[in-house]
């Protein structure tokens, strides 16, 4: 009998233990203010997702390209369907303007690294994130004029358990 207990405590401890140690690379979203995560998502190395919205200036669509690389990420490229203030006109530093197949302006080359960004959930730009075939609106996630922070992070099962995570 008190072998079976030590065993069976033996065997709870170690599933306590791989229950929080954090190794599984996910996504993070979390509330900017609080550091509250909101959403995981699943994510490889090397693996794009898309984060679009509606222009502040212009009103059109655009959709920004991201990659995930190690633990940052990496702006690829930008697409939009009409010039406007604050939409590159041009090829500059490096990176390359041009129209893809559907006729929209795509920005490539962009090579943009950052460890991690946050965005500000507007009230008309109707941020959503695209993920694993998933669209996402970010105002279900937070209120408008809130920030959003995103990072790549390692998380236990336990916080996959307690917290929302996309397959």
């Amino acid at each position: 009998m008190r072998k079976s207990l030590i065993v069976a405590g033996g065997v709870a401890a170690i599933l306590l233990f791989l229950a929080a140690v954090p190794f599984h690379t996910v996504l993070s979203l979390s509330l900017a203010k609080t550091g509250d995560p909101v959403l995981y998502a699943w994510i490889k190395p090397n693996q794009e997702f898309i984060l679009k919205f509606i222009h502040s200036v212009n009103k059109r669509p655009v959709s920004d390209y991201i990659r995930v690389e190690d633990q940052h990420f990496v702006v690829v490229k930008s697409v939009y369907d009409s010039f406007g203030a604050g939409m590159p006109e041009t090829s500059i530093d490096g990176m390359e303007l041009k129209f893809n197949a559907q006729g929209q302006l795509e920005l490539t080359n962009i090579n943009r690294r950052l460890d991690k960004f946050t965005v500000f959930v507007g009230t008309v730009a109707e941020h959503s994130l695209i993920i694993n075939d998933q669209e996402i609106y970010l105002a279900e996630l937070a209120a408008p004029g809130k920030g959003l922070q995103f990072e790549i992070t390692k998380i236990s099962y336990y916080e996959l358990w307690k917290g929302r995570c996309l397959n």
